[in-house]
């Protein structure tokens, strides 16, 4: 069926505002991103030594020197185009990741038609679940591209019914393109990876179950020499990844049982299972008659059902993390659930012909949020899985918005069109939610606290900075000072005696044991100290201020008006 011009201009909106909206915070903030100095120090080394750093990393982020993809890209780019490190990570990644709603249109073509594709990418290019997460120059931003390539490239596989062919002048270029997508991610994100893994198994599931019992042999065996090598990469070369797993994830086995090798039976008994129980597996019939009038009450209930559950699963916290949610969030969920109670017809998704696979994506990613949530995991922390997530859902939603409309008289759907185009606008203003509803925690850096940070290269040699997440990241990722990140809770929230006790032997993320030597405060630190990812980022208040603010006993350093750098002192007076 023919495009019409007026939606190809519709869609190159759609796609330009997104790219926009990925780099609207530049206005405010010259980084964007509380990693964002740990991946500018990386990106640095690589270009400055030709060479990446793989031992002796004294940063936060343990098995950040594991995954260097996107430090490969980015001072590939900054060779090519002769920009600093700087820009090329700051602004070719955002760039590459808004890249990924076009990808999820493509996806959405493939699987669902143009106009469900069209609504969904739209609804996903401007979701703060995305948005938020996935304009950070960070490895995951660049995972959700390739990653949809990877997902796409599945389903022309899918479709071809040929997976595995020995002679290489007959193998599908789809094949070519996944596997070389698969390499790419497998460098750049793990997080990312293992989600999108479980979702392509999902999709074979789907496959086999609705009759595509040739191509069940060929996928389980090609998705199972992908777990071995992802064990291999990340339990044999990613040395560091592997110890936070051993001491994280799986810190409860006993000495005498191998992480790896538990690692590597989980996906191998998982396929066996499938490849024993193929040939019982089929779709469960599913039909639904409703009326536009029933689905349009269902869907009003479903947002006030919606809305009611999440907000009690909020008052309790944020699943996995002990961050409280404002109702100052109120209005961000609000014009994000009156989209998404479209999705209320689950029979509206199958009815497409392709309708499963998006189950088939969905629910395997579903399941492992719903595992993190419940344990509590700080590796399976349930709203990083939220980006993941809102791509099926998306497309769904999609589905759901295109039998919305056509149930309404021809002269009406123009102000249906009009209310949905008011609501995507509000998702793209709600985009970037202020600190206060995201748990406090600030993710932009101002110019005043960079210029704080930079007077750190005139430190003493091996000083170590106390401060919180963001800075701590930032004067680590532009000075190479050692800082304390959540290590150092207690020299900023204890009182003065506390803080300078504290402050003594303090060990460090990954540099040893070391004395603070300054503290960095900034006015934006104050109204949040970001320190756990888990934990919420709470105002500076009290004696834990008054200590650095009212008194003698810091002494101050470096004063620009916003941010301080004070010594540390010897002893309590």
């Amino acid at each position: 069926m023919a495009i019409k011009a007026f939606h190809k201009h519709l869609l190159y909106s759609i796609f330009s505002l997104a790219i926009l909206v990925r780099f609207i915070h530049k206005y405010d903030w010259p980084i964007w991103g509380s990693d964002s100095g740990e991946y500018l120090y990386l990106t640095r080394h690589l270009l400055e030594n030709g060479m990446m750093l793989n031992e002796n990393y004294i940063g936060w982020g343990r098995a950040y020197p594991d995954f260097q993809g996107m430090q490969i890209l980015t001072a590939s780019m900054s060779l090519l185009f002769g920009a600093s490190y700087h820009t090329s990570l700051t602004w070719h990644i955002p760039l590459i990741s808004g890249l990924a709603i076009p990808m999820l249109f493509i996806i959405g073509k493939e699987l669902v038609g143009f106009t469900p594709a069209l609504f969904g990418s739209a609804f996903y290019a401007f979701t703060f679940g995305v948005v938020y997460a996935n304009s950070h120059p960070m490895p995951g931003g660049l995972a959700e591209t390739i990653g949809f390539i990877m997902i796409f490239s599945w389903i022309k596989i899918l479709k071809g019914g040929k997976l595995i062919v020995i002679n290489p002048l007959k193998r599908n270029l789809w094949s070519h393109i996944f596997k070389i997508s698969f390499v790419a991610l497998l460098l750049t994100h793990h997080f990312t990876l293992l989600l999108l893994m479980a979702a392509i198994l999902g999709m074979l599931i789907v496959e086999i179950a609705a009759g595509n019992k040739k191509i069940a042999k060929e996928g389980i065996i090609g998705i199972g020499l992908g777990s071995l090598l992802i064990s291999v990469y990340w339990l044999i070369y990613a040395k560091s990844f592997r110890k936070m797993l051993d001491d994280s994830a799986f810190d409860f086995l006993p000495d005498n049982i191998p992480t790896t090798i538990v690692l590597t039976l989980i996906p191998l008994i998982s396929l066996l299972i499938l490849w024993l129980i193929k040939d019982k597996l089929h779709l469960p019939l599913w039909t639904e008659n409703i009326t536009h009038e029933n689905y349009l009450k269902r869907a009003i209930a479903s947002f006030i059902g919606a809305f009611v559950v999440i907000l009690l699963v909020l008052w309790q916290g944020v699943p996995g993390t002990d961050i409280p949610v404002d109702l100052e969030a109120t209005p961000y969920l609000s014009v994000n659930l009156a989209i998404m109670s479209l999705v209320c017809v689950p029979s509206f998704v199958i009815s497409k012909k392709n309708g499963w696979l998006l189950w088939g994506w969905l629910l395997p990613i579903l399941s492992l949020a719903a595992i993190g949530a419940i344990t509590g995991s700080h590796l399976l922390i349930a709203y990083r899985h939220a980006p993941y997530l809102l791509a099926p859902a998306a497309l769904m939603i999609g589905i759901s918005f295109q039998y919305f409309m056509i149930g309404f008289e021809t002269e009406k759907r123009k102000y249906i069109t009009t209310l949905f185009t008011m609501l995507l606008l509000g998702c793209a203003w709600g985009a970037y939610p202020p600190p206060s509803v995201m748990g406090g925690f600030q993710e932009g850096t101002s110019q005043e606290e960079i210029d704080a940070v930079l007077w750190l290269n005139f430190a003493e040699e091996d000083s170590l900075v106390a401060s919180d997440h963001r800075l701590s990241s930032l004067t680590f990722g532009l000075t190479g000072t050692n800082a304390t990140w959540e290590n150092g809770a207690i020299v900023i929230n204890g009182n003065a005696e506390e803080s300078i006790q504290a402050g003594k032997d303090l060990p460090t993320p990954q540099a040893g044991r070391k004395d603070v030597t300054y503290v960095l405060l900034s006015e934006e630190m104050q109204k949040g100290v970001a320190l756990l990812q888990w934990d919420p980022a709470e105002e500076l208040t009290g004696e834990a201020k008054t200590k650095f603010t009212d008194n003698n006993q810091f002494p101050i350093w470096f004063d620009n008006g916003d941010t301080i750098i004070m010594k540390m002192p010897d002893k309590s007076y």
